[in-house]
């Protein structure tokens, strides 16, 4: 009996070591974004998970963006009750104007590594309906499972801290669809900073950009 006790302590511990190596494996990136919105009375965290081994390019530029100072003071451009949040820069103001796009890593647009389906959470670029390589830096967060964005956007990401926080966000009062549903008070990202848990990402492959404007894909 007392080895029988004693065989199955050991198997506990063998799997909670493997457990714990395992979670110490993941190496993803990390995007932390600090918001705040005084008049909304809106204040947290939300850290976004992005998956380079899905979206490689796609994962760099966000990286690159980010510690250029892009994400720094940008305002949530977008919102739609329940639906999504968008962070972007329709009037290509950050950085004095970002002049370059990446091409679109997802299936409709012949990139098949990225599997990623939107579901509640997942991150994807933002992008314009005339072309699919057209996304810069901005991006959105769906709040819901809506399979008719599979494959159609570049997803890079998910929400691990924060969800019900973009819920309370998507709420908020906004301008109505023919200005696009932009917020009636600003909610800025007053800071971001990246985890990269030892790992270096280089510069991504940019293309040249033709499309400014708020006409996003959706």
């Amino acid at each position: 009996m007392k080895k029988f006790l004693a065989f199955c302590m050991a198997v506990v511990i063998l799997v909670t070591l493997a457990t714990g190596c395992s979670k110490e494996k993941n190496d993803n990136p990390v995007l932390v974004l600090n918001i705040k919105s005084e008049r909304f009375g809106i204040e947290g965290i939300i850290e976004i998970e992005m998956y380079p081994d899905k979206a490689p390019n796609t994962v760099k530029n966000i990286i690159y963006l980010a510690n250029l100072g892009f994400y720094d003071g940008i305002q949530i451009c977008q919102v739609r009750p329940d639906k999504l949040v968008e962070i972007g820069d329709p009037k290509n103001v950050q950085l004095g104007g970002v002049r370059y796009a990446i091409k679109g890593e997802f299936k409709e647009n012949g990139f098949t590594q990225n599997d990623i389906k939107f579901e509640r959470g997942v991150v994807a670029m933002s992008r314009y309906a005339a072309s699919y390589d057209s996304a810069v830096g901005d991006f959105f967060i769906q709040l819901d499972d809506t399979e008719e964005y599979d494959g159609k956007f570049a997803a890079f990401g998910r929400v691990t801290k924060g969800l019900e926080l973009l819920d309370e966000i998507s709420r908020v009062k906004n301008v109505g669809r023919a200005l696009g549903y932009e917020p009636v008070y600003p909610i800025f990202i007053e800071s971001v900073y990246l985890k990269l848990k030892g790992k270096q990402y280089g510069e991504p492959k940019r293309l040249t950009r033709e499309f400014f404007g708020a006409n996003k894909g959706w």
